[in-house]
């Protein structure tokens, strides 16, 4: 079906049903593969979406509790950030740790909220998640490991937030949302660039 160098456009039915986004080989097979991995139909991820806004309307203040929930799961996390933990005594102390989480906290959601806005686009998605792993590597003794200590934080914001909404398929979405952001963020911080897994993918056409 044509040379390796002609370009199909593949059109991909975005989530929100707005626009078809035109790919080329390359990028379709990038997008099979992120969407295999993600692990979810159109339907499941209408539900996400929609069930989203109603977490993201406060992000200021999910995006504290969230971190906070971060830190309780794993002590080990605050030492790998220097910000989050000064060498003041007292009321300072308090002050400046209180800042960071919040400045934090709202750094994080405003990401994922930006990923799940444009879960229509998972191929920009995806880029986006491991720009954020691979940022994580200048906190010094910062492990990949401990992105898995946002796994069951999510889980209850997403489930405190929407209440009788949180149904087994709401959980059966977020869970999953939550394990492709978490595996996405330790490959970006591995710096693991699934190369081998697309020329696969291409070299079978």
């Amino acid at each position: 079906m044509g040379s390796t160098n002609s370009i199909l456009e593949q059109q991909i039915p975005c989530c929100s049903q707005k626009y078809p986004i035109a790919y080329n080989d390359r990028q379709f097979a990038e997008y099979e593969l992120h969407k295999e991995k993600l692990g979810l139909t159109n339907k499941q991820l209408a539900l996400l979406i929609s069930s989203w806004k109603s977490i993201s309307s406060d992000m200021q203040a999910q995006g504290v509790t969230l971190f906070v929930e971060i830190f309780k799961s794993n002590n080990e996390v605050i030492h790998a950030f220097p910000l989050l933990n000064p060498n003041l005594k007292g009321n300072d102390a308090k002050s400046a740790m209180n800042e960071a989480f919040r400045e934090h906290g709202i750094k994080v959601m405003s990401r994922v909220n930006e990923v799940l806005h444009n879960l229509d686009q998972l191929n920009l998605c995806v880029s986006l998640i491991k720009q954020t792993g691979a940022y994580h590597r200048r906190f010094q003794g910062f492990k990949p490991q401990y992105f898995k200590n946002f796994y069951e934080p999510f889980i209850g914001m997403a489930k405190s937030s929407l209440g009788k909404k949180y149904t087994p398929q709401t959980e059966a979405v977020y869970k999953a949302i939550a394990n492709f952001l978490i595996q996405t963020l330790i490959d970006g911080y591995n710096g693991e660039p699934e190369q081998e897994k697309h020329n696969q993918t291409v070299n079978s056409q």
